[in-house]
């Protein structure tokens, strides 16, 4: 993904999180609602979506599988609002908006394996790690000797795994003894 559109999705889930009012850890499904839609847990077989974000009326649903990690479910549940935002225009994009019905998620485009899961990728990550403050929450931390991606996750409320490539992308850390460069 170019620089450009990094750095616009990147301004869409910050502007998003600050329209809401939301502050870091975010709640989730806080977001949801306030954006007018619903999150539900569901029950799925192998092979079928993780996660699903669909348009129901004006509003939405996003329907996540059941018995997932906290932090998973919440980066699940970012990352279908990012599709919402990007790839079906809610809230920002009519025309799109109203010709929009499902958007399908699955396990094996998590990683970003196309372009558009990397988007929402990206959109959930900014959205639930502001840039900002994981710059000054990694700051503070630069000097402890124990494991500061853990300590981000924590703080974050999302995975060791999103943390440390939500580093590596801004820049902060690379993998090393450390945890940081």
């Amino acid at each position: 993904m170019d620089l450009k559109k990094s750095s616009e999705i990147s301004t869409l889930a910050e502007v998003v999180r600050e329209s809401l009012e939301l502050r870091v850890p975010i709640d989730i499904v806080e977001a949801v609602n306030r954006l007018g839609g619903t999150v539900k847990e569901v029950e799925t077989a192998p092979g079928e979506p993780e996660a699903t974000v669909r348009r129901t009326g004006e509003r939405f649903e996003i329907t996540i599988k059941k018995n997932h990690l906290p932090a998973r479910n919440r980066f699940s549940v970012a990352h279908e609002l990012g599709h919402l935002f990007i790839h079906m225009g809610y809230l920002v994009n009519p025309d799109t908006w109203g010709h929009s019905s499902e958007y399908c998620d699955s396990v094996y485009h998590r990683f970003g394996f196309n372009i558009e899961e990397a988007e929402a990728n990206l959109f959930a990550a900014a959205f639930l790690m502001p840039e900002e403050e994981f710059r000054r929450a990694a700051n503070e931390l630069r000097d402890k000797r124990n494991n500061p991606v853990k300590e981000l996750a924590n703080h974050f409320k999302t995975s060791a795994s999103a943390t440390l490539k939500r580093g590596q992308e801004l820049g902060v850390f690379r993998v090393n003894a450390n945890g940081f460069k």
